[in-house]
């Protein structure tokens, strides 16, 4: 009885990918379109495309809107998040407050990937946050050798986070 929660869904990619053999599942998907400007509308009719497309009859919601916003909502997300994918904007700010704005969501013991995690930026945010929560761990990194590496692009991190006080 848990979510998955995208943030960065762009053209709707790895949201395709991931409802593959998991038809049976809630998914949501958050995204504002804005970081792509005028391609932004484009990206979201290829998004509806692709969603057609690949994930037709899967259970996703796309929330349109800042992430930040939208994870703040009250019963907006229905259950609890038990995998969490960032790949929102780009920024130290951006990706150490999507990790402390999605934790009152996450299950008791939930998966965070970190996209584009090799970055300096995104490597230092989530290092940081870690440092000061000890409910996080670092589980696996799949590191690029350059940017946009055949293998693994810009870098994936995997994260564990295992909630210590009881979810109220």
């Amino acid at each position: 009885n848990e979510a998955y929660l995208e943030i960065g869904t762009f053209k709707g990619r790895s949201m395709c990918a991931t409802v593959r053999d998991n038809e049976d599942k809630r998914f949501y998907a958050m995204e504002n379109f804005l970081e792509f400007g005028m391609a932004g509308q484009e990206a979201r009719a290829e998004l509806m495309d692709n969603l057609e497309k690949y994930a037709k009859g899967a259970d996703i919601e796309l929330l349109e809107g800042d992430c930040f916003d939208l994870m703040a909502q009250p019963g907006l997300i229905d259950r609890p998040v038990g995998v969490y994918f960032y790949d929102g904007e780009h920024t130290f700010l951006a990706h150490y407050l999507s990790l402390a704005v999605v934790e009152p969501l996450l299950a008791d013991e939930a998966l965070i990937l970190v996209d584009d995690a090799t970055w300096p930026v995104v490597n230092r945010a989530h290092a940081r946050f870690l440092a000061k929560n000890p409910e996080w761990t670092i589980v696996e990194k799949w590191d690029a050798k350059v940017d946009n590496d055949p293998m693994w692009a810009n870098g994936l991190h995997a994260l564990k986070f295992v909630r210590t006080q009881p979810s109220k």
